[in-house]
């Protein structure tokens, strides 16, 4: 591991994984709601997925990964004012943290013009990398894991593969699609323009934006009583863990291999 940008003053910091002078694909992975360097650091670090698959890169030593974390992100709160503020519905983080994560891509793109890359975005990130793309970020591929949408202003490029990988009861399933100024992504994940969805390999109880709409007015109980499970459904899709997220971990290292080719 080693840091490729440390500016704890911006709550920045970006870790790289792998060699360079081997790689034959860069994969970036972009946590989202709560990101922290914090994280970065805990006993359960955010940089297992990226690490994951530089470790069993296909061939060994094929895979140059970076956790990129360019700014604050969203994070959930108890407090309702500051929900809406500050919290995974507010598209205006988006319009912050892409410009820098657009950045980043061309800076590695033009030092590295020939290495293929995959932005692995979760959760609030998805949003991050579809304003990055209206920036001219472009990445091989793109892969929505978790992902909260993207606003009907960004300009997506035909040139970028996109794939998404959703739990069935995942909690953005409640209020995909729907926006209100700064509140909320108007297009859901699987309205995205050509994007093609993977299985996650996750049960639970699926979740449709209208049955939810008619849940929350009619079963608010039931509602409530399913958050846990679709909160943790949610987070799982950053894991490093092949018994809690397999699917992701092998599908993305797939991927990887694909566009080495």
């Amino acid at each position: 591991m080693q840091l490729y940008l440390w500016r704890p003053e911006k709550g920045a910091i970006i870790e790289m994984a792998g060699d360079p002078r081997t790689a034959k694909s860069a994969l970036f992975v972009v946590p989202g709601t709560n990101a922290s360097i914090s994280e970065f650091t805990s006993d359960n670090p955010t940089t297992g997925f990226a690490n994951w698959q530089v470790e069993r890169s296909v061939p060994p030593g094929s895979v140059l990964a970076f956790t990129v974390l360019t700014g604050p992100m969203p994070y959930l709160t108890p407090d309702p004012v500051d929900f809406w503020s500050n919290g995974p519905q507010n598209n205006a983080f988006a319009t912050a943290r892409a410009p820098e994560y657009a950045a980043f891509q061309k800076g590695l793109t033009a030092s590295l013009p020939d290495l293929p890359t995959v932005s692995y975005e979760h959760s609030y990130a998805s949003a991050v990398g579809s304003t990055a793309e209206s920036l001219g970020a472009a990445p091989t591929v793109r892969v929505l894991a978790a992902g909260v949408g993207a606003r009907s202003e960004d300009h997506l490029t035909d040139s970028v593969t996109r794939y998404f990988i959703q739990a069935p009861n995942d909690i953005n399933r409640y209020y995909a699609g729907e926006r209100a100024w700064e509140v909320g992504f108007d297009v859901a994940p699987e309205k995205i323009p050509g994007i093609r969805v993977l299985d996650s390999g996750m049960s639970g109880l699926p979740i449709s934006p209208t049955a939810a709409k008619l849940e929350g007015a009619v079963f608010w109980p039931m509602v409530v009583a399913q958050v846990p499970a679709s909160v943790i459904s949610h987070t799982n899709l950053m894991s490093d863990d092949v018994a809690t997220n397999g699917a992701a971990l092998y599908s993305v290292q797939q991927i990887l291999q694909g566009v080495a080719h």
